[in-house]
């Protein structure tokens, strides 16, 4: 069965242009003349953020830099996942010290921490945050503290953050910041207080079309699995290729 998970833009030959597409454009438009933007890309998985965020990258041909997202464990608390992305970030750089790595990073467009691999064999941050649920929060903090701490060399810094932000509760997983109704509501407030926001969701019509992009099928079939799996075009995909 395929994924219909996009990893490269060699998979994005059949975008489809949405009105949060059109949302994101204009945000990372941005990019290319401001600096110190925070953005945080919300969406569960199977919505498309990773396709959405190629796809905005290739047309405004940014200089993004991405930080390894691997963990070595997923036992692993906030202060110690954020203290190891720290390392990545310098390793990554070749750089010796915060200073020296945020000089480095002032150099592109945008720094994005993402979870592209979240499939693979590996262990990234958007597994971690799913499996950790709202003990995953406090390393939203330490990443303010950092901002706020080093405010002067992030002035010169645009970060992107994509995340589910998924929570595992009696074997089944919720997405806070678009799951849970008001609680999801208020969370979006919440981030927004720090974060520049863009949901990736989709209308009725767009779903339908993004679906069968991938898939022969006819509007009522996807109608009827939008009533079980949402707006959700990689899940719909999914389940008529069987």
């Amino acid at each position: 069965m395929e994924d219909f998970k996009v990893f490269s833009d060699i998979d994005n030959e059949k975008f489809v242009q949405t009105s949060c597409y059109k949302k994101l454009y204009k945000m990372f438009k941005g990019l290319k003349s401001e600096k110190g933007l925070l953005l945080f890309i919300v969406g569960a998985p199977g919505t498309g953020k990773s396709v959405n965020i190629i796809r905005v990258i290739e047309e405004l041909d940014l200089k993004i830099f991405r930080i390894n997202d691997q963990i070595p464990s997923l036992s692993m608390n906030s202060k110690e996942v954020f203290s190891e992305l720290s390392k990545s970030f310098k390793h990554q750089l070749g750089a010796s010290s915060n200073e020296e790595a945020y000089k480095l990073i002032s150099e592109f467009d945008g720094v994005m921490v993402e979870d592209f691999v979240q499939y693979s064999s590996k262990k990234p941050l958007g597994i971690w945050t799913e499996i950790s649920g709202f003990k995953a929060i406090p390393f939203y903090f330490f990443c303010i503290k950092e901002y706020l701490n080093h405010k002067k060399e992030y002035k010169k810094i645009n970060i992107i953050f994509q995340n589910a932000f998924g929570i595992q509760y009696k074997d089944k997983t919720y997405y806070l910041l678009t799951d849970l109704g008001m609680l999801s509501k208020i969370a979006l407030i919440f981030f927004e207080i720090f974060f520049e926001i863009i949901v990736i969701s989709y209308s009725e019509d767009e779903t339908i079309k993004i679906v069968k992009n991938y898939v022969e099928t006819n509007n009522d079939v996807i109608k009827s699995l939008i009533e079980d799996y949402g707006h959700n075009p990689r899940h719909i995909c999914q389940k008529l290729s069987k």
